[in-house]
């Protein structure tokens, strides 16, 4: 089915919030992202997630939400696609650019690239440190030590 021809031109969706839409396909995705009591609840959310992309396009929420549908998928090429370009949105804040970078680590240890992980995670705590990604990243750098530490030659 095809949306009318002035669809997107009544909505003007970017910057107009008296609809809500983008709020709307925003928290859908998110449902589906939450629900694995749903059947293909991954891949209705990276549906979701990327007609919000074609809407508004400037904003980073769709491409998170697309990177954390193909994490979920085990699509770990796209996720960090996805993530990369959640940074580079034209309306992104610190706190998105700390999750696209904590979303591309989590990625990059999908495609056993463990130092990419550590370099992106360290990313996310410098971008905001104060923030629940910076936290994560932390932790996840942390947890790096000590299997480095529990895996050097003089334990071994």
């Amino acid at each position: 089915m095809r949306a009318p021809p002035d669809f997107f031109k009544i909505l003007e969706l970017e910057g107009n919030s008296n609809f809500g839409i983008l709020e709307f396909l925003g928290e859908s995705g998110y449902i589906f992202l939450r629900r694995h009591d749903l059947e293909n609840n991954y891949e209705n959310a990276k549906t979701i997630f990327r007609a919000l992309i074609h809407i508004a396009p400037r904003s980073a929420v769709g491409y998170l939400g697309a990177a954390e549908a193909s994490l979920g998928l085990n699509d770990y090429v796209s996720a960090r696609r996805f993530a990369d370009l959640a940074r580079r949105a034209r309306n992104v804040v610190n706190g998105e650019i700390a999750l696209a970078y904590l979303l591309h680590g989590r990625a990059s240890l999908g495609m056993e690239k463990p130092e990419d992980a550590c370099a992106a995670f360290r990313q996310a705590v410098d971008v905001d440190p104060s923030g629940p990604e910076a936290r994560t990243s932390a932790e996840l750098l942390r947890r790096f030590d000590e299997f480095r530490a529990w895996n050097s030659p003089r334990n071994t």
